[in-house]
């Protein structure tokens, strides 16, 4: 009953931030979505990165290297009145690279979904990827939100061949868990697609890159990522932020806010 689509930025190498982002919507408010994605006729994928990018003369780039000024607001503007006529929920999470790279090897495979038992590692995590700690938290507030405890929701996310193997099996070792963590018995299928076929991954793809462009950028982020963000989200903060803090607290280093310290 309910979808998730999801795209990442920043999982390149020196990257400052990185991460996920997409929506989650009811089957009827994606059809909505879908019709009003193509609703100027034009079939060119929004890939944004390529969209925004410019040549040192100022130009376009392909696919739009021939589009006036006119025609590329136009088509933008088409696409943010899709994505918000179809009231669809914003979900995301993004890391401090390098307060992660801080943490020791174990707590970065703890993180990232490693698992002990007996002492030795079953699940081994990714101690050098900082996607698979956003990619977890976006799942779970994903489910957590969902109102209707009977729907289940199923998550497409960009074809990636570097990142989708493991969180293919970390999906599925937390939707295992269902029985020890009732939340995750909401968790459907999951996919890697392409943003080609799934205009969902095309409006994902655009809120991931203009939200790492103004995080990364401050005050110096383009006017036009800026105009996107002020039309996509309600506030510039409002994706959570694994700090350094965030993740000391997380493996134990520092309490919780409560007094508690979390375990693993």
């Amino acid at each position: 009953m309910v979808e998730v689509f999801v795209d990442e930025s920043g999982i390149h190498e020196g990257a400052p931030i990185c991460l996920v982002a997409g929506y989650r919507g009811t089957k009827r408010q994606w059809n909505r979505f879908r019709h009003l994605w193509i609703a100027d006729g034009c079939q060119v994928e929004l890939h944004a990165r390529r969209f925004f990018a410019r040549t040192p003369e100022g130009k376009r780039v392909s696919p739009y290297a021939d589009w006036s000024d006119e025609k590329a607001e136009g088509f933008l503007a088409s696409r943010l009145h899709a994505i918000k006529s179809a009231h669809l929920n914003v979900v995301g999470a993004m890391i401090d690279v390098r307060a992660f790279r801080l943490l020791t090897h174990d707590e970065r495979r703890q993180l990232t979904g490693g698992h002990r038992l007996y002492g030795k590692w079953n699940f081994s995590g990714a101690p050098t990827k900082p996607y698979y700690l956003v990619f977890q938290h976006l799942v779970i507030q994903a489910i957590e939100n969902i109102h209707n405890l009977s729907w289940k929701a199923d998550f497409v996310f960009d074809q990636q061949n570097q990142l989708a193997p493991l969180a293919a099996r970390l999906y599925s070792r937390m939707k295992a868990s269902g029985t020890e963590y009732p939340v995750f018995s909401r968790m459907g299928d999951v996919i890697f697609s392409s943003r080609l076929e799934r205009p969902g991954l095309q409006a994902a793809d655009l809120l991931a890159h203009c939200w790492y462009q103004y995080v990364f950028h401050g005050k110096q982020t383009k006017p036009e990522i800026r105009r996107v963000m002020n039309s996509l989200t309600q506030r510039s903060d409002e994706m959570p932020f694994f700090s350094r803090e965030t993740m000391f607290k997380l493996v134990g280093r520092l309490p919780l806010t409560d007094g508690r310290v979390l375990t693993h």
